[in-house]
Order: structure tokens, then C-alpha cells, then sequence
């Protein structure tokens, strides 16, 4: 991930941890740029994650991608900064 949306994403999500880089430890959720990574090859790579991917407002090819892929949301990058909180509390929240 961007360093710069990483500390973005640190300040607006103050209640969860941000990882910019592949961990051991299976996370919650990824975020992924699907204008720099492979949207399919993310969901192979994480098939019981919940996968959150934005691009840039021009890419829809690249949003495209990660719905087929099968993310949980996809949105463009100003909305990703917008309502990261509300959006990462939808995807966790549990299924009733």
C-alpha cells in the first residue's frame, strides 16, 4: 500500500491496526489498489478475507476486475478516504 494512504488510512481508522505490507497472520480485512495489483491473484491469495479494493475514479476496468474477482466492496480512492471508517465497520460488522 502507498505509504502516504497507509498514514492516511492510520489517522481516519484510529480503532484498528494498519499493515502496509504482507504479514504472517491471516488479517480482518484487506485494502488493496487494484490499479497496481492483480485483483485476481489478490482473492486467490486471501479467498476467506474480506477484500476491500479502490483505484483511482478513471479505472474502471480496474474496479471492474475486483468485483469479478469477487471483493467485498470496490470503490475509487476519494471515497476510500472519505468513509474508510464507515465502510471497514460494514465489512467486519457481523452477519445476522
Amino acid at each position: 500500500m502507498d505509504p502516504t494512504l497507509a498514514t492516511s488510512l492510520e489517522a481516519l481508522l484510529r480503532d484498528h491496526r494498519v499493515v502496509a505490507y504482507e504479514g504472517v497472520v491471516p488479517p480482518d480485512l484487506v485494502i488493496v489498489d487494484v490499479g497496481r495489483l492483480d485483483p485476481a491473484e489478490v482473492a486467490d491469495t486471501y479467498p476467506d478475507v474480506l477484500l476491500l479494493g479502490f483505484t483511482s475514479g478513471g479505472d474502471t476496468a480496474g474496479l471492474r476486475l475486483a468485483q469479478t474477482a469477487g471483493f467485498d466492496a470496490v470503490v475509487v480512492r476519494s471515497e476510500l478516504l472519505e468513509r474508510a471508517e464507515g465502510l471497514i465497520r460494514e465489512l467486519l460488522a457481523p452477519v445476522e
